[in-house]
């Protein structure tokens, strides 16, 4: 049986269940923030399920592992309908991922293979201008790192491999073009060129393709 402890401003005390082996557990809409790592001791956790109301992140780290420090075996975090994954020793930097999500306030200094992907889901998810913006000044780091990525793994970060939900950079790649805001007549030259000279044949295609039609 599962049970949440919740006191009166909505800091979620403690959490329990009858069933130790516990692999996902979805958070009750309602409590706006953690005591210090309520799931300790489920070390079979992989997916947390965040609700809304939560607006407080300072222990939201998961440190469901005592060794090595800063680890988690969470591996897929949804919050406001966007899906990441902390990835092992990311654990620290899991309050600042949601505060992002929650404020899109993209001045978090945090490694691409955490942001990029939730950046985007943002923006695809919202469509704001905020969001628009951030990617418009940073378009050839986005880039660069869907190209790369796309070659060398399919998948950012290998999520696939870790049951988190998947952003594949070849449709991302597309998405971005059917907007009509990114790439342009102006600058896709430049992004054709860096397909063809990391031997990205698809992306290459494709932008080859989308000038065609411009």
């Amino acid at each position: 049986m599962e049970k949440f402890e919740i006191n009166e401003s909505g800091t979620l005390i403690s959490y329990s269940n009858s069933d130790k082996i516990v692999e996902s557990i979805t958070v009750p809409d309602g409590v706006t923030g953690f005591s210090y790592n309520p799931f300790k001791g489920y070390t079979n956790l992989k997916k947390v399920i965040l609700p809304d109301s939560m607006i407080y992140f300072h222990y939201c780290d998961f440190l469901n592992e005592d060794y090595p420090p800063r680890s988690t075996t969470v591996n897929s975090i949804t919050y406001r309908g966007i899906v990441f994954n902390p990835h092992l020793d990311n654990a620290m930097y899991i309050h600042s991922v949601l505060e992002m999500i929650r404020d899109k306030d993209y001045s978090h200094v945090l490694k691409h293979e955490l942001k990029f992907p939730v950046v985007l889901q943002i923006y695809f998810k919202d469509g704001d201008a905020v969001t628009e913006a951030y990617i418009k000044k940073n378009l050839r780091k986005f880039f660069d790192f869907l190209c790369g990525y796309s070659e060398n793994s399919g998948h950012f970060m290998g999520l696939d491999l870790y049951g988190a939900s998947r952003i594949d950079p070849i449709e991302t790649l597309k998405k971005l073009l059917e907007t009509g805001k990114f790439i342009t007549k102006r600058n896709i030259k430049t992004y054709i060129k860096t397909a063809d000279e990391t031997g990205n044949s698809e992306f290459f295609d494709i932008l080859s393709e989308y000038q065609d039609n411009l």
